[in-house]
């Protein structure tokens, strides 16, 4: 029953080895302390055996003290090598001694004709702590597992890259003026953008508002927003707030990771600004008084585009130009947005921590998304200059970017950039990720007081 109790609990151990990606020093710690009681109860158990018993006997119970001895250095390692690539083998080794202990042990109890309760309990557990240890260790392998098994549950596909849309117009029930899908780049997918005008239809006196969609660059639309933020989605609340302060909105659509990984996406998005500059007035937007956003990864493109406007050394950097003067962009709104890739997967909450931790492997390129250098290039806090435009930073208090938030805040103000935070702390309301697309108390007051903030800047009709 030991070797089966022990393979069971080695799933276990694998898999929180590999889903608390940051935690890998506690998870090494709880595997070493299994690995020396198990070596410790097989040692007291079976010396006499080892010693003594058949030469059958003495190599299985010798295999098994070894194993879980080298289980024992491995861990030990862990607890000192802080490295995604050390959590995978851990991880990952865990899960096959799960498989090996666990087939061995049931193997034994069917041969030796236990209790039939045993029989029974025994193969389910181990079935359950397989399949699900199994599925970290796939995402652990490769993590485009996660964007295949979990991306028709959320998105409906696991892909949205498209390459052709058609362009429509239509008037929507409160008035509103659409049009969906204009082509701004064609060199790679997804460069279409929707514009929606107010009902005023004084189009070209309106302020132009530009927004970047979330999802951690694996996912979310320009229609649908980002599913990883608050469940009612940020986009129409967004499109509906501004349009009401009279604002023409601009939602963008980019290629996605892992299919485009980092700078495709800036690059076309930069694009995309130089697209709406030349063709503004054929478009009905002034391209004279903007104020440019985006919601989580999006926020973090967002504020990557303002760098190339505004710090020569990044355009250069990425191998880019000014698309646009910094001088129209009057302001930066950026909701629950993402600053610092190294800091990707921390966000204070576990399951979210897995989850950005995989989407970021994906659009960087890297598992060590921590440590590699290349991921500088996408903090956006590195780059900021004080011709940074006046920035407006929301987010929630649970598992989010709150922390990177308040860098980016404190560092926009050591500049001498006016910025503004919204923040409720957590003793007040819990608010995760993106809830400013819920329609709250605290939504609205963020909103209100957004609005307060860019009258300053922004040049109202």
């Amino acid at each position: 029953m030991t070797i089966v109790i022990s393979g069971i609990v080695y799933f276990i151990i694998g898999m929180m080895q590999q889903y608390m990606v940051n935690s890998l020093k506690w998870t090494a710690s709880a595997g070493l302390i299994v690995s020396l009681v198990f070596a410790f109860i097989v040692f007291r158990k079976k010396e006499e055996q080892i010693r003594t018993g058949s030469k059958q006997g003495k190599s299985r119970n010798l295999v098994l003290l070894i194993a879980y001895c080298l289980a024992v250095a491995m861990n030990l390692i862990g607890c000192f090598a802080d490295t995604f690539a050390m959590l995978s083998i851990l991880g990952i080794t865990s899960f096959v001694m799960g498989i090996v202990l666990t087939a061995a042990g049931l193997v034994f109890y069917f041969k030796n004709g236990r209790s039939v309760a045993l029989k029974f309990i025994l193969p389910v557990l181990s079935i359950i702590t397989f399949i699900g240890c199994g599925f970290f260790s796939l995402t652990t392998i490769s993590p485009a597992t996660t964007t295949s098994l979990l991306g028709p549950a959320i998105m409906g596909s696991s892909s949205s890259n498209v390459w052709e849309a058609e362009q429509t117009e239509s008037v929507l029930e409160d008035g509103t003026r659409l049009i969906s899908d204009i082509r701004y780049d064609d060199e790679i997918p997804n460069g279409y953008l929707d514009i929606y005008y107010t009902n005023e239809n004084k189009f070209t006196d309106a302020p132009t508002f530009i927004f970047i969609h979330g999802g951690g660059y694996v996912w979310g639309d320009k229609v649908i927003g980002d599913p990883n933020m608050a469940k009612e989605g940020p986009t129409d609340l967004i499109t509906t707030n501004f349009l009401a302060h009279g604002y023409n909105v601009v939602q963008m659509n980019y290629a996605l990771a892992p299919e485009y990984q980092f700078p495709a996406s800036i690059k076309q998005l930069n694009r995309g600004l130089k697209f709406l500059i030349d063709n503004g007035s054929d478009l009905g937007l002034d391209m004279s008084n903007v104020v440019l956003s985006g919601g989580s990864a999006g926020g973090n493109l967002a504020g990557l585009l303002v760098n190339i406007q505004t710090n020569p050394e990044y355009a250069k950097a990425v191998d880019e130009s000014q698309a646009i003067n910094p001088e129209n962009i009057k302001a930066v709104y950026f909701l629950a947005a993402l600053y610092d890739n190294h800091r990707f997967g921390v966000t204070g909450k576990t399951s979210v921590d897995w989850l950005f931790t995989q989407l970021g492997r994906l659009y960087l390129g890297t598992d060590e998304i921590k440590t590699d250098p290349s991921v500088k290039e996408t903090n956006v806090i590195e780059y900021v200059t004080d011709s940074f435009p006046a920035s407006f930073i929301s987010d929630g208090n649970t598992g989010t970017f709150y922390d990177q938030a308040f860098d980016m805040y404190n560092k926009l103000r050591n500049l001498g950039v006016d910025s503004e935070i919204c923040y409720f702390p957590p003793q007040e309301a819990t608010l995760n990720h993106g809830h400013e697309g819920n329609d709250t108390e605290y939504s609205k007051m963020m909103y209100q007081r957004l609005f307060e903030f860019l009258s300053k800047y922004v040049v109202s009709q």
